[in-house]
């Protein structure tokens, strides 16, 4: 009997086991991204706060981690600090019709010990080494490809785990919405918090 129920009990625990890590895989043009997320409780939810830049009309939802902003000179970003970590966003024209390919390439050249996550025909992320931190990079260009959109996010090797993951979740916010905004609008910058003004983002690691 007791044989029996050690039995029960081991294999439920592998079961769990074997459910706590999730494998995706996504298509992009000729790349393919392959994504291993293990259940993590010790990676806070995920609240963002929503930002529209109308001079080259983008938007993202950034970690409500970043308790200070300021708006860049030129109005083609934002730079955000916390106690520890730091993230710049930002866009561009692409006024030298740079190729896609050579940009990606000169780019990580400013770099050291880069990791390539993703690299498709419009966009591409990779992870580095800077001044003693860790960080995470995204480009992406528009479909006209006339303008390239970014950030740079550095963070503590400590919490990796945790902004890498909400760098994912940034990235995949992080998107071209030329309707409705011009260069005479003000930049939207508003707490996700507030249900009555903007779209509330909220993602828990599963």
């Amino acid at each position: 009997m007791k044989k029996a129920i050690l039995c029960i009990l081991i294999a439920s625990l592998l079961t769990l086991a074997a459910c706590s890590t999730k494998t995706s895989v996504t298509t992009s043009g000729d790349s393919v991204v392959t994504t291993a997320s293990t259940a993590d409780k010790s990676i806070p939810k995920f609240n963002g706060v929503y930002y529209a830049n109308p001079r080259f009309g983008y938007s993202i939802f950034y970690s409500d981690l970043f308790t200070s902003s300021k708006e860049s000179d030129n109005s083609d970003g934002i730079t955000l600090t916390s106690d520890d970590a730091a993230m710049t966003i930002w866009g561009m024209n692409n006024a030298n019709d740079e190729n896609f390919s050579d940009t990606f390439k000169g780019i990580l050249k400013q770099y050291e010990k880069t990791k390539t996550i993703v690299n498709t025909d419009t966009f591409f992320a990779f992870t580095f080494e800077k001044d003693g931190k860790l960080g995470y990079y995204y480009q992406a260009i528009s479909s006209d490809n006339t303008k390239w959109i970014g950030f740079e996010l550095t963070y503590p090797a400590p919490k990796q785990a945790m902004f890498e993951n909400y760098a994912n979740k940034m990235q995949n916010s992080f998107h071209f919405v030329q309707s409705g905004m011009d260069d005479t609008s003000d930049t939207q910058t508003t707490s996700a918090t507030n249900q009555s003004a903007t779209t509330t983002a909220e993602t828990t690691t599963k």
